[in-house]
């Protein structure tokens, strides 16, 4: 130990002798632009590059070269702060501090051995090869193993080089089987994410892609290959709408994770709590949904993608539960914060879609005892549709949901000259695109809308010609789609309740 000790005492005396020009910079001068452009970023998390730049340098067109040469040198800055964290402070997962000493040890090891500082640099190697063998990081066990085994192969140690040789070859295996094992996972994602719907061919093909996981699991067993697997059984259940054996899947998955090392990863455990919450949506068991999507809540750090992801269907699960003040905070929360305009478009335009939703059922009045401090502005819905087009192509899924919002607020608007138009519309996209037994309710709904313009929005005639449709619509179950969480937002029925009144008070005058 003390031969360690002697080498960091060196590590240690540069500090004071090269201190100005040697080690890491991380204060900033009070006086300077950099403390100015960082005051200004810490007042307002949403300024911009407009106001920082007129802030610092005034209005001028000139200074932007400058500018720019600023914001570089303040990011290189900060960036050095993450070497000086202090992990127990920063993550509230054990997990994360060992993931955090993890890399910061791949990190020592390798700078002090490249410094000749062996002794120290070994001693560090050999500790987070442990941590990270029990964390299965294997890309780390992989480096660290492989300078290991360089280092004993260099002193003629045949026995320790073949030991940490072969512990390198095993994790890059690993390591491989992971990969392979997500790109399957990720594909599966982004092509039910564009399709909306699993046809039979893409439940064989997904089937034949489990029992490839399921190999590498027997041959190459670790707890990420294991979620993998659980993942893509999910996919599965939920692409053939068996939503009961999807259920059974999260409860093994959660089992499994809890007597893992992985117990703490972050969203983990939190990814089958949503999963079961989505599950017992589309059950209709509103009870266990709202269980589970409270459990699961406290596993995603609000602002990253995957928060988004999940708070998507707490809107929808909130909304069918008539939990409307829930529903409207989520949509301030998601829409004002600052992770929304980082967010990809087809997410920034779900929860526009989403946010709209919302307008309606205040501006309708749907939402019976709203407070006093929820807006009822005249929401532009001409606008809305422009701005909305990344799903343009999405036919049945997330377009019923504006085609229905553009209907539900024309009519709110007694705007009934221009819902004429949408008759021919409508009967062209129920018939070449809702006629398959998923889409049953929307198909329903969109006749009897088409009802509603062919009976010249008179509400006697309305009532008359789409009492069957109704029928037959409360006698079919709602379905809500993984990828994009349903295009039924709002019940079919509530929205048929309100256009009833609406027709009966407004009546149409030709």
């Amino acid at each position: 130990m003390i031969e360690q000790l002697q080498e960091l005492c060196k590590v240690h005396d540069l500090t004071f002798r090269h201190a100005d020009n040697f080690f890491i910079e991380t204060s900033l001068d009070h006086s300077n632009k950099l403390r100015k452009l960082l005051n200004a970023i810490n007042e307002n998390e949403n300024v911009t590059d407009h106001e920082a730049e007129s802030l610092l340098y005034g209005r001028t067109k000139k200074k932007s070269k400058n500018y720019m040469m600023l914001r570089v040198a303040l990011r290189d800055r900060l960036l050095n702060y993450v070497y000086l964290i202090k992990p127990n402070k920063v993550y509230g997962s054990t997990f994360m501090v060992d993931y955090f000493q993890a890399q910061k040890g791949l990190f020592l090891c390798r700078a002090l051995v490249s410094m000749g500082f062996y002794r120290s640099g070994i001693d560090v190697a050999l500790k987070t090869l442990k941590l990270s063998e029990k964390l299965e990081l294997w890309d780390i066990v992989s480096s660290i193993a492989g300078l290991l085994s360089d280092f004993y192969s260099a002193r003629n140690d045949e026995k320790k080089f073949r030991y940490f040789d072969e512990k390198a070859f095993e994790a890059i295996k690993c390591l491989t089987y992971e990969r392979k094992t997500k790109h399957i996972l990720q594909l599966w994602h982004l092509k039910f994410f564009k399709i909306g719907r699993a046809s039979k061919e893409d439940l064989d093909l997904l089937k034949k892609d489990i029992k490839q996981v399921e190999r590498f699991c027997k041959e190459q067993p670790s707890t990420g290959l294991t979620h993998f697997l659980f993942r893509l059984k999910l996919i599965y259940f939920e692409g053939k709408i068996d939503y009961h054996s999807a259920i059974k899947v999260c409860n093994e998955a959660i089992t499994f994770l809890q007597k893992s090392a992985h117990a703490n990863f972050p969203g983990r455990i939190g990814i089958y709590l949503w999963s079961k919450m989505f599950c017992y949506l589309n059950l209709r068991d509103f009870r266990s949904a709202t269980e589970f999507a409270e459990k699961g809540r406290k596993y995603f750090v609000p602002g990253t993608l995957n928060w988004f992801s999940v708070m998507e269907y707490y809107f929808v699960l909130s909304v069918q539960t008539n939990n409307y003040k829930t529903a409207y905070k989520l949509i301030v929360s998601a829409t004002s914060g600052v992770g929304f305009k980082s967010l990809p478009m087809a997410r920034q335009q779900k929860w526009m879609v989403l946010q709209a939703y919302m307008e309606l059922i205040i501006s309708t009045d749907i939402w019976k005892d709203r407070p006093d401090n929820t807006s009822k502005n005249k929401f532009k819905i001409n606008r809305f549709i422009n701005e909305v087009d990344f799903f343009k192509n999405d036919k049945t899924g997330l377009v019923v949901s504006i085609l229905i919002l553009h209907i539900m607020f024309k009519l709110h608007y007694g705007q009934y000259v221009e819902i004429i138009d949408k008759r021919d519309a409508l009967s062209r996209y129920i018939r070449r695109y809702l006629y398959t037994n998923e889409h049953q309710r929307s198909r329903l709904f969109l006749t009897m809308l088409k009802r509603v313009i062919e009976s010249d929005f008179s509400y006697a005639r309305v009532v008359d010609g789409t009492s069957r449709l109704l029928k037959s619509l409360q006698s079919k179950k709602i379905s809500y789609a993984a990828n994009y969480g349903g295009n039924e937002i709002v019940d079919y029925e509530i929205l048929w309740n309100w256009l009833l009144g609406q027709l009966k008070a407004k009546p149409f005058v030709a």
